[in-house]
Formats: structure tokens, C-alpha cells, sequence
């Protein structure tokens, strides 16, 4: 292990984390209601140990496949234990739940122990939502960098041209792909900023949801999310980027590069539009026999809802909890779908699971025809069996990740809708569960034992399962 390296690699993510923690002092001194002191303590450290880090590995040779796996498990580890310093030093937070705060926001997940929000320092607030937008793209960099090196069908998970790289070292071209993703990233979270401010939402509040959106996070600056500003405006502008967020940032990539049909050409978007268009209807034509709010705002309560979870953004405008057995059950159903892959989306994702509806459909016909070929193709390229395979027992693994950690809550006394739906909405790094975990409900009532079980699920989903259990393989470690 070349850990001169890794001490290179996680300075350059210190450093990032540092000048955030930086920028969150300018809203505590805007507003002037406290945490200058835990925010700057923590920022200049943080700073500090990067720029030291980068200091002392300034020599650092090209980092190979086995320092990348270790670095991506020390970067996102010690970036949560940092992000939770600045709570427990204010106050606000012990040390379990401020950490689980941290690793919800880093990993984009949103579920919060936090029952009052809008008491919170805006500085802490600002900072909890910047969590998201630092763990929201480097969920994609991650993931066109490392991905590939796993060959469970990570390079086909990237179907344009547009991103690279496909080769087992982090080159140059991960850097051009990073900056590119990163200019789209930016880009989108300025846009519904604008967008939101137009619609009478103020500066600060506009920039965090955006942070929140775009990151498919969820945290939002209010106790009730969304639904707090009763707009249908609003409403409309966080479905649109809560879309544009669980798109395939290849996709937004050659779009700009003058390919204004590349989302429709793609499988996987047009898959994914599917599910969601189905999944809105479904839950419409349910609640309408009982609604009484009349069909448009029913049409728009399915719309975000679905659009919230299939995305894994985790914002809500209403408490679908109140919702029939049928709509909670597709709601939940979606927290295994998420959305495109190479979007800051977390779950399953819709690549996956295209792949496995047309492998299934083709053994069909293999069963009919057992003499006959029949490659599985996908935007017109032929997939190969081992990668067919490879992402069937990912999604094996993922499920039943999400049923043991289940299993584990229901242990400590969670009933089994809490404890299933709580299980699966922090795997799939959505924040709103059921019942005791519902849209209008907070984590604070668990044991530390069952945080502590979400935590490890939210960094296993984000991380893609094996990127993480890779570094505790036996091989790993071999010379």
C-alpha cells in the first residue's frame, strides 16, 4: 500500500472540506446569530491538516487501484467525523447523532435526528446543507473514477462518449470528466436558485434547497420541507431539478455539447421516465376516489412524491403516510429503483434494473429457442453475460443488506414497516421512511444501536456496496 499516496488524495479532500466549513462562517456573521466560533475552529483545522497532508505527500506517485478503494473509504470516514465536529462543539448535537447527521448529508440521504430546524444557527444550517453538495458530486466522480475498477458493470454505466475514463488508473481524463461534471453541477444548482428566488423564496433558503436538489439530498432549511411555502410554483421548480438531478450527467454533458436528443436515445432515461410516469398515474387513480383536495393538487402531491423518491431526493410537500396501503407500498418499492445511473442518485438504480427486465425477457426466448443467440443489448451495445451477472448479485447484495439491517432495528424494538422502510430509504439515501419514520418524522427516537446500523447502510448504498467491503477482503491486502 502506497500510503503516500492516499495521504495526497485525502489532503486535496481535507482542504475542500476546510474551505466549506470556511464559507459557512459568511451566513453566521450575516445574520449574526452564533457559530463563528465551532464553524472556524473546525475549518481552519480541517484546512490546516490538508494543506499539511498535500505538503508532506507533495511527491506522491500516480495513485494505482488498491490506494484509490483505501483513500475513497479514509476521504468519506473522516469527512462525516469532521462534518459532526462543528454540532457537538455548539451544542446542538451528542456525538451518535451528530455524526449521523454528518454521514446523512455527506451521503446525500437527508434523514435527520433534527426536530426543529428552523432554531438552528443559519450558519449550522448552511453547513448542513453544503454536506450535500460536497457529497453529492463526489458520489459521480467517484463513480466514473472507481466504478470500472470493481467490473461489476461500472463501465457500462456510462453510455455516451462524453465520460471516460475506462482505464485502471485515475489519468488525466478523470480529471477533465471531474471539472466538466462539476461546471454542470454548479450550473444546475445556480439555475433553480435563480428560479427559485424568482418564485418569492428567499436568497438563503433558495441556495440550500438547491444544494439539497441538485444533490438529491433532501435537508431543507424548514421543519416542513417544501410544503412549508405552500407554492405550486416551488412545487413545480423541485420536481423539475429533482428530475434534472437523477439524470445521468453524461447525458446533461452531451446535451451541451450540441446533442439535444441524447437523453431520449438512452435507455435507461427512457426506462426511467416510464416508472415514473406509471407510478404518478397508479397513485393518482388511487387517491382520487378519497381526495379532497381536487385532482390537480392530487395530481401534484403524486407527482413530487414520486419524483422525491424515485430520485432519492427525500424533500415532501405532504404526509404520504396518511396515503392508502397500495401508495406507501409503490412509494417504498421506488426507494429500490432510484434513478439514472451517473446522477447523484442513490439505490439501485434504473441501469440495473433495465438490464435485469431485459434479461429476463430474453430467457424467455432462450427457454423456447435453447439453440438460438440472443445477446442482451443496450443503447445498441452488446452486453456481456458476466456483467449481466455481475449486476445481479449487486442487486442481490443490496437487498439483503437492506433486510438484515432490518432485521437488526426491528431487534431494538422498531415495528417492521419502520424498520424495513427505514432501512431501505437510507441504503437508497432517500431520508423518509413509514410510520415511525414517516415524511414529517425524525430519526431522534432511536437507539444509538439502530443510528448507528442506518449509518452504516447509507455509506454502504452510497458507496456501492463493494467499494467499501473490498478494503476488508483478504486479497486486498496481499502484496
Amino acid at each position: 500500500m502506497n500510503f503516500i499516496a492516499v495521504i495526497h488524495l485525502v489532503g486535496a479532500v481535507w482542504t475542500a472540506v476546510g474551505i466549506a466549513l470556511t464559507i459557512s462562517i459568511l451566513p453566521a456573521l450575516y445574520f449574526g446569530d452564533g457559530g463563528i466560533f465551532a464553524l472556524g475552529i473546525v475549518g481552519v483545522t480541517t484546512l490546516a491538516l490538508g494543506f499539511g497532508s498535500r505538503f508532506i505527500a507533495r511527491s506522491a506517485e500516480a495513485i494505482r487501484t488498491r490506494e484509490a478503494f483505501f483513500s475513497v473509504i479514509v476521504v468519506w470516514i473522516t469527512a462525516c467525523i469532521i462534518g459532526a465536529l462543528p454540532y457537538m462543539i455548539q451544542g446542538l448535537l451528542g456525538f451518535t447523532d451528530a455524526l449521523f447527521e454528518s454521514v446523512s448529508g455527506f451521503t446525500t440521504t437527508g434523514a435527520s435526528v433534527v426536530a426543529d430546524i428552523e432554531s438552528w444557527p443559519h450558519g449550522f444550517i448552511f453547513w448542513r446543507s453544503m454536506t450535500h453538495a460536497l457529497g453529492g458530486m463526489g458520489i459521480v466522480v467517484m463513480s466514473i473514477a472507481l466504478l470500472p475498477l470493481l467490473g461489476y458493470g461500472g463501465v457500462e454505466l456510462f453510455q455516451t462518449e462524453a465520460v471516460g475514463p475506462l482505464k485502471d488508473k485515475l489519468t488525466p481524463r478523470v480529471r477533465e470528466t471531474a471539472r466538466a461534471l462539476w461546471l454542470i453541477y454548479l450550473g444546475l444548482m445556480a439555475a433553480q436558485t435563480i428560479a427559485m428566488r424568482l418564485g418569492g423564496m428567499p436568497w438563503f433558503d433558495s441556495l440550500c434547497h438547491s444544494f439539497g436538489t441538485i444533490a438529491t439530498g433532501g435537508f431543507s432549511t424548514k421543519n416542513s420541507s417544501i410544503g412549508f411555502y405552500q407554492s405550486h410554483y416551488l412545487t413545480w421548480v423541485v420536481i423539475v431539478f429533482m428530475l434534472l438531478g437523477g439524470i445521468n450527467f453524461a447525458l446533461h454533458f452531451s446535451v451541451l455539447r450540441g446533442r439535444p436528443l441524447a437523453y431520449f436515445r438512452d435507455h435507461e432515461f427512457r426506462f426511467w421516465i416510464i416508472v415514473i410516469m406509471v407510478a404518478i398515474i397508479v397513485i393518482v387513480g388511487i387517491n382520487l376516489k378519497d381526495s379532497t383536495v381536487g385532482w390537480m393538487q392530487t395530481i401534484e402531491d403524486a407527482a413530487f412524491s414520486v419524483t422525491s423518491m424515485v430520485s432519492t431526493t427525500g424533500f415532501v410537500t405532504v404526509d404520504f403516510d396518511l396515503w392508502g396501503p397500495a401508495p406507501r407500498f409503490i412509494l417504498l418499492m421506488l426507494l429500490f429503483t432510484g434513478s439514472c445511473a451517473g446522477s447523484t442518485c442513490g439505490s439501485i438504480k434504473m441501469f440495473r434494473w433495465a438490464v435485469i427486465t431485459k434479461a429476463i425477457r430474453l430467457q424467455f426466448r432462450r427457454n423456447l429457442h435453447p439453440n438460438a443467440l440472443f445477446p442482451l443489448r443496450i443503447n445498441g451495445k452488446i452486453l456481456p453475460e458476466e456483467v449481466v451477472k455481475s449486476i445481479a448479485i449487486f442487486i442481490v447484495a443490496y437487498i439483503s443488506m437492506v433486510v438484515i439491517g432490518a432485521l437488526l432495528i426491528m431487534m431494538t424494538g422498531v415495528d417492521i414497516v419502520s424498520a424495513l422502510s427505514g432501512s431501505a430509504t437510507c441504503a437508497a439515501g432517500c431520508g423518509p421512511g413509514l410510520n415511525l419514520l414517516g415524511a414529517t418524522e425524525v430519526y431522534m427516537p432511536l437507539s444509538n444501536f439502530a443510528k448507528y446500523i442506518l449509518m452504516t447502510e447509507m455509506l454502504l448504498g452510497r458507496l456501492e456496496i463493494f467499494a467499501l467491503l473490498v478494503v476488508f477482503t483478504r486479497g486486498f491486502w496481499r502484496p
